[in-house]
């Protein structure tokens, strides 16, 4: 299956489990750090592992090891000599990027760059772009316009959601995550109500959707929960007032592992039609690549900034 020419960015899974990760340490045995503790170190393994075998699938057959990654002063990782923009997110069931190749007028040229691979080395790759990049000088490009984040989340229980409510979200959220039909002149005074310590499955749903928007938003503008109070989510009107400009975000739920998760991610708005998974999985030790849709349960765009209700 053939991605180059395509504008739109490329979202690859894959689950967790044994037949993937024993897939993963024979297959890069570069990215086993023993020095890690042992959930570190595996999704470590496998975060990588999916990042390069996206990369060499659909943009890069002879890339032999990751790019230069470096990281800006939010600690937001970037390829440093590639012209692509990643973000990377995992749970204990499985992994996820997001990969976007940088703007350009050269649709579907070649580029030869030089890279530095994770022994030392400097291999010539030929990227074949999946859609656009651009002919600038690739770590500016790639520290100023990383603009995309993605966020994978487990849901589940939590010890306090009372908590966490109170803490995470404004109380036009709220409303939405305990009772989507609220009056509109109710949901902004919620604040004034004992909020339940305990949450029903779809009101759990709804938290973890607006919890991943956040994150991924937070990932995507780069300061992470710095930025927390600066973004308010209005799911009903379907609008995001932060402090980035003209982008889109999706969020859904997926099944790994016989457990339910809640996907978002951000990026640039014209670059967000037609949006499908890429799913990596392995069969006979061999990996393979195949795509599914995904329904979205909301889909929201950047509005100009308005009053928090925080």
């Amino acid at each position: 299956m053939s991605h180059q020419g395509s504008m739109a960015p490329l979202i690859a899974v894959m689950e967790i489990n044994p037949k993937t990760t024993a897939w993963a340490e024979w297959r890069y045995p570069q990215f086993l750090l023993p020095h890690l503790g042992e959930k570190r170190r595996l999704t470590y393994l496998m975060s990588r592992a999916l990042l390069l075998s996206s990369l060499q699938r659909y943009y890069a057959p002879k890339l032999n090891g990751l790019p230069d990654i470096a990281y800006n002063k939010h600690q937001k990782p970037y390829f440093l000599n590639a012209p692509f923009h990643f973000n990377l997110t995992h749970t204990e069931d499985a992994v996820a990027v997001i990969i976007l190749p940088h703007r350009t007028t050269h649709l579907e040229a070649h580029l030869e760059i030089q890279i530095e691979t994770q022994i030392g080395r400097f291999e010539t790759a030929n990227f074949l772009p999946r859609g656009y990049y651009s002919d600038q000088n690739a770590s500016l490009i790639g520290e100023k316009e990383n603009i995309i984040g993605i966020d994978l989340e487990s849901i589940q229980p939590r010890k306090s959601f009372a908590a966490l409510l109170q803490r995470t979200f404004s109380p036009l959220e709220i409303a939405w995550i305990l009772e989507p039909s609220t009056p509109r002149p109710l949901n902004r005074i919620l604040h004034r109500i004992d909020l339940p310590a305990s949450l029903t499955k779809a009101q759990q749903k709804r938290f973890f959707l607006l919890w991943s928007t956040k994150e991924a938003y937070l990932k995507a503008d780069g300061r992470g929960l710095q930025g927390l109070k600066s973004l308010e989510i209005d799911p009903i009107e379907q609008a995001l007032y932060g402090d980035l400009k003209a982008g889109k975000l999706y969020a859904g739920t997926r099944s790994f592992n016989n457990n339910i998760h809640s996907l978002a991610l951000y990026l640039p708005q014209k670059s967000a039609d037609h949006l499908t998974l890429t799913i990596l999985d392995v069969e006979s030790e061999r990996e393979i690549f195949f795509t599914e849709t995904i329904k979205w349960d909301l889909i929201l765009s950047d509005m100009p900034k308005q009053h928090s209700s925080q």
